[in-house]
């Protein structure tokens, strides 16, 4: 509050937004970042929020394309693995949100019938969005939080859902080339 370049006026929104993160991420700290940077991040996530809330009350057609769930052992515990196409503009801006990138930007294109978004989960816990090319049998891309590519193990699930389904994902997709 005390920082000469901070504006009386964004305190309170910025308030909301450290609220949000903490809630968001445990970890969440403000410590490295400057008063600048912070209130980028907070207009960025108040435009987001604008955007979900235009989306809330929008719902995808399914694309036909098969739910997903394994279970397998990984060091002596069982993990699930589900894969969940969302169907919802709410469902996208939650994973866009949680995932940190711009899947909700794809509402248009669900929208249209040229893609479908779903959501790979390790125990209930998002590992990777992926966006599904039915009309074209492939899966066009797949990203973890922040963009990254997909684990070893998130492709290996990622691959045994495309194989189910009858889709490619090439080894670009699945983070193995660039």
């Amino acid at each position: 509050c005390r920082q000469p370049d901070l504006a009386p006026a964004q305190v309170g929104p910025l308030v909301d937004y450290f609220e949000h993160r903490c809630r968001e991420d445990k970890r969440f700290s403000t410590k490295g970042r400057t008063v600048g940077s912070l209130t980028r991040d907070m207009l960025s996530w108040h435009k987001e929020l604008h955007v979900g809330r235009r989306l809330r009350l929008v719902r995808f057609r399914p694309s036909g394309l098969a739910n997903g769930t394994w279970i397998h052992k990984a060091n002596g515990k069982p993990e699930t693995w589900t894969m969940r196409e969302i169907l919802s503009g709410r469902e996208l801006a939650l994973e866009g949100r949680a995932m940190n990138h711009c899947v909700a930007t794809y509402a248009g294109k669900i929208g249209l019938g040229r893609c479908s978004i779903w959501s790979l989960r390790r125990d209930g816990e998002r590992a990777l969005t992926v966006e599904a090319d039915k009309a074209g049998m492939r899966v066009n891309q797949a990203r973890g939080p922040c963009n990254r590519k997909p684990s070893p193990a998130e492709a290996r699930w990622l691959r045994a859902w495309a194989a189910e389904n009858g889709l490619k994902a090439g080894n670009y997709v699945l983070g193995l080339a660039d």
